[in-house]
């Protein structure tokens, strides 16, 4: 755009303000070539007299060490405009003269594409250019570049750009492109300017970031590992990865304090390398400077153990409210590991609880048989109580992916192995008991499934209390069991007072407490009470939307369900079954 307004100016000089180096530099040229030699001070003073419609562009002010006040000259006449990351720059504005440039508009990209890389504006190239314009998120120098890298390399089409770009992202990300000031730009030099302005505890933060998804990494990641006082480690783990343990301890210990989180936002969003969610408490980085930030470790393979060390210690297991809302916020960041390459069973645990509450149930069986079970038989042994709670993860995973059977054989064999080792009234093998009626149901053995959640629930209430949440998923699960037999009347009774019991002690939106609600009403749809299965069905799904996303299996379900209520009250004589 700049260059359509030059003949407006007398004279146009381009300043690199990327650090005082640089511009003294320029500055030396600048009064070579007016002949008012190289003190930078004469140079300042003599545009200020040069009373001429003059324009001054002073680029890349990302150094805060860099004060421009001793470059910019100090007069009424003349035009000065400084491009830089850095928000407290903003304040060097005259009012109204401060624009906030983001990323470009989807068209005006896609046309910067197309004309950087000479290609015509076909219907085929206009797809593929809108492509690669969303890949990169429309950030202008990577657009540009993309552009002039497919214009010059005869073997790189429109098609074949992204391909090429996994392949040779460093080659590609230091690609020059030649801007107006003549000196060349290539996308990690000019993310390098603003990297090196920051503390070494933020480039580390940055840098562990990049095994994260881009968008939405809560802070929190960071603050619970700070505060974990468990091992990373067990008797399982072999080959621990010492220097990533050792790399981790050293970058948490840089934080004191929560202070110390905040200070490192601050740094992240005033070089806009960053943007900061108040609401969500959670970082947000362009996609282009997050493959950059990539660019800047050393050592790949220890900084990726570091992170992934990171969310094992971050990642609860626990059961109550607050640990699933976490692990729930953690789902796209898990989507984006490789899970053939994690260091610790500690983390491979958590990741399983991770996956298996988003739903990805293949994931959770990967890593429950082929990583922690495999490891614990062969480290410890078949009967340690460690291998047991492998081999009912286990069972549980094969009964969510419909592998019912399996799940059986496995429930019946670790529920008689609980009994041996650690004893009947022990949680874990209530626990076991619970999973196998559970199963026993799913293969329409609901006596059998009767018998030993009556059993569970009795032996629950004796050891653990009515009120505990595992009591009353027992409550839970022998209603469901009533509803299948068809006693619907006790069904409605136990399920009423589970929804009750839930509610008070982990809170509405639990998906336990969800579960109840559906559940509740699909015996309301059964009893012919529509108008209150509608009424609960309505709520449910709106509060599944809004804990599980739309797409979660129990949302759809729940979707599902109400679709079945309103064909009922609709159409009386032409019924459909719930879920």
């Amino acid at each position: 755009m700049i260059p359509d307004y030059f003949n407006r100016f007398s004279n146009v000089w381009f300043f690199n303000a990327s650090s005082n180096a640089t511009l003294t530099a320029n500055f030396k040229e600048l009064g070579n070539a007016l002949g008012v030699g190289e003190d930078v001070k004469n140079i300042k003073n003599f545009l200020a007299r040069l009373d001429q419609n003059w324009l001054c562009i002073f680029d890349n002010a990302d150094d805060k060490e860099v004060f421009l006040n001793e470059y910019i000259p100090v007069c009424s006449h003349g035009n000065v405009i400084v491009t830089s990351r850095l928000t407290e720059t903003f304040q060097m504005a005259s009012p109204g003269y401060h624009l906030a440039f983001g990323d470009l508009s989807k068209e005006n990209a896609v046309d910067l594409l197309l004309r950087q890389a000479l290609q015509e504006r076909s219907d085929v190239n206009l797809a593929e250019a809108s492509r690669i314009v969303d890949t990169f998120g429309c950030h202008a120098l990577a657009v540009s570049t993309a552009g002039a890298y497919i214009g010059i390399t005869p073997t790189c089409t429109l098609k074949a750009y992204l391909e090429h770009f996994n392949k040779k992202k460093t080659k590609i990300l230091n690609y020059k492109v030649r801007s107006l000031d003549g000196y060349e730009k290539t996308m990690f030099s000019a993310f390098q300017l603003s990297f090196e302005q920051l503390s070494p505890a933020t480039q580390f933060l940055m840098q562990t970031c990049t095994y994260l998804h881009p968008t939405a990494i809560p802070l929190e990641i960071f603050t619970r590992a700070a505060a974990y006082k468990g091992s990373d480690i067990g008797p399982v783990d072999l080959n621990p990865p010492t220097e990533a343990i050792n790399l981790l301890d050293r970058f948490l210990s840089m934080f004191s304090d929560q202070d110390s989180w905040d200070d490192s936002v601050v740094e992240l969003c005033q070089l806009s390398l960053a943007s900061y969610n108040t609401i969500k408490k959670s970082l947000d980085f362009h996609p282009v400077i997050h493959t950059c930030a990539s660019g800047t470790i050393s050592n790949e393979e220890e900084m990726r153990q570091t992170a992934m060390l990171l969310l094992g210690r971050a990642i609860p297991l626990g059961g109550t409210k607050e640990d699933y809302q976490f692990r729930h916020q953690l789902k796209i960041d898990a989507s984006n590991i490789q899970t053939n390459q994690l260091p610790t069973v500690q983390v491979k645990k958590c990741l399983a609880r991770v996956f298996d509450d988003g739903g990805f149930w293949m994931q959770t069986r990967k890593l429950d048989e082929d990583e922690v079970l495999s490891l614990r038989k062969q480290v410890i042994g078949e009967h340690h109580p460690d291998t047991l709670l492998s081999m009912a993860n286990l069972a549980m995973t094969y009964q969510m992916l419909g592998k019912s059977k399996m799940a059986e054989k496995l429930g019946e064999e670790v529920l008689t192995l609980r009994q041996q080792v650690i004893g009947e009234h022990h949680s874990e093998t209530l626990r076991s008991m619970a999973n196998l009626a559970g199963t026993y149901s799913k293969l329409g053995k609901l006596e059998m499934a009767e018998k030993l959640e009556e059993e569970v629930l009795s032996m629950r209430k004796q050891v653990i209390g009515e009120h505990h949440p595992e009591t009353l998923r027992s409550m839970a699960n022998l209603a469901v069991t009533y509803h299948k037999i068809g006693k619907l009347e006790m069904a409605e009774k136990l399920e009423e007072e589970v929804l009750a019991l839930r509610k008070q002690v982990i809170g509405e939106h639990h998906p336990d407490t969800l579960c109840s609600m559906a559940n509740l009403a699909v015996t309301y749809s059964k009893l012919s009470k529509l108008d209150m299965a509608e009424k609960l069905e309505e709520e449910v799904l709106a509060m599944r939307k809004q804990v599980m996303e739309e797409h979660h299996p129990d949302t759809l379900v729940s979707m599902a369900n109400l679709a079945v209520t309103y064909h009922k009250l609709r159409y009386p004589s032409n019924p459909m079954s719930p879920n």
